[in-house]
């Protein structure tokens, strides 16, 4: 209710610039979709003008990319982006506001203060290994309560918006109103991120292979202190990987990035006469 709220509402802090991510919590993308996403989107746009645009072919720094936006567009919801977004490519737009460039006629700059709201949904996670991304996301998963095959209409027993009479959108109204409330009274309530987030994440920047070994390492032994050259062979061996699939500098980061997912520390000591690195992770 309160990233709604947000969203609704025009007030933008200019110390706390960031895009709603509305993301899935399944961590299985093939069961991906149709869990409401782009229904919290179409209620929204009932009530302010939002641009949708379709994100497996946007690219935000072509000429011409916000050409449909006009000066009264309140929110820019960019739906089903790739699983491999450049999220950085946004920051100016999200922080700085937004240029609107169309053929033949000048650009118009809309400052952060007056500029709409960005809002992406994706099946996915958006890759957030930095401080710099993670405070430019403000990221809320949903649940596969519905699902392509359950869906809103079957539980209700009517369609949203084309099927109401005038107590259904007043009891709509309400409840958009009550959402800008819940965010002025007490802003965005953040929600923590679950394993199974944290595990998408991973799989996002690293691929699942390094998700499962990980997520295998971290509940069996992880511990116990290990040479690192022999971590990272045990990797390549029951992953059936090789070094030119997965260097050894990828997986030394994607220890770093997973430990710091779950808030956990790695700890390294000198192996002694033998020579190399040994470490363990604690929390």
């Amino acid at each position: 209710m309160t990233t709604i709220g947000y969203l609704l509402h025009k007030y933008k802090d200019p110390t706390r610039a960031f895009a709603v991510i509305f993301c899935e919590e399944t961590d299985n993308e093939d069961k991906g979709g149709g869990t409401g996403k782009g229904l919290v989107i179409n209620a929204i746009s009932q009530m302010i003008k939002c641009d949708q645009i379709d994100g497996k072919n946007f690219k935000q720094d072509k000429s011409f990319a916000f050409q449909r936006m006009s000066l009264d567009t309140r929110l820019i919801a960019i739906q089903d982006i790739r699983q491999k977004v450049d999220f950085e490519g946004y920051y100016s737009t999200i922080t700085d506001g937004i240029t609107i460039e169309r053929k033949r006629m000048d650009e118009i700059h809309i400052p952060y203060s007056r500029s709409p709201k960005i809002c992406f949904t994706t099946n996915y996670m958006v890759q957030n290994q930095s401080n710099h991304a993670r405070r430019r996301q403000r990221v809320l998963p949903f649940s596969s309560h519905y699902t392509p095959e359950f869906t809103p209409a079957d539980e209700i027993g009517h369609r949203l918006f084309d099927d109401w009479d005038r107590s259904g959108w007043v009891s709509f109204y309400n409840f958009m109103f009550s959402c800008a409330q819940a965010y002025l009274t007490t802003g965005i309530v953040e929600l923590p991120f679950t394993d199974t987030m944290r595990l998408k994440s991973i799989k996002s920047s690293f691929g699942s292979d390094f998700k499962e070994w990980f997520d295998h390492y971290r509940m069996n032994g992880a511990k116990e202190w290990t040479a690192f050259k022999d971590l990272y062979s045990h990797f390549l061996s029951s992953t059936d990987n090789n070094e030119k699939d997965f260097s050894k500098k990828r997986f030394k980061k994607g220890l770093e990035v997973a430990c710091d997912q779950f808030k956990l520390a790695i700890e390294d000591r000198n192996q002694g006469p033998a020579g190399g690195r040994e470490i363990r992770i604690i929390s």
